[in-house]
């Protein structure tokens, strides 16, 4: 088993976190395989994911497509962060 680090854009990341998302389409140029666990981040937040299924079926040459299962941790820090953060435009106690 390997760990990818790789970047993602945060409107993909927010669809993997909103549970609308559960594949990834890359280039092949790391070898993933099954098993392998990739951390995906935007800069800011972070996730990492279990590889539980590959395929190129059909995929640009040397690209693939993997389903994944998520693994606590990276996930977990973000939805606490969420429910962490003040809502936007609501006042503080302090503010009013």
């Amino acid at each position: 088993m390997i760990l990818h680090q790789v970047k993602i854009q945060s409107e993909y990341l927010d669809s993997i976190i909103d549970g609308k998302k559960t594949f990834e389409i890359r280039k092949n140029d790391r070898g993933y395989r099954l098993g392998d666990r990739v951390r995906m981040s935007d800069g800011k937040r972070y996730l990492i994911v279990h590889i539980k299924y590959i395929s190129d079926f059909e995929q640009k040459e040397n690209f693939i497509v993997f389903a994944f299962d998520w693994i606590q941790g990276g996930l977990e820090d973000i939805r606490k962060q969420q429910e962490d953060a003040p809502a936007k435009g609501a006042e503080s106690k302090a503010d009013v």
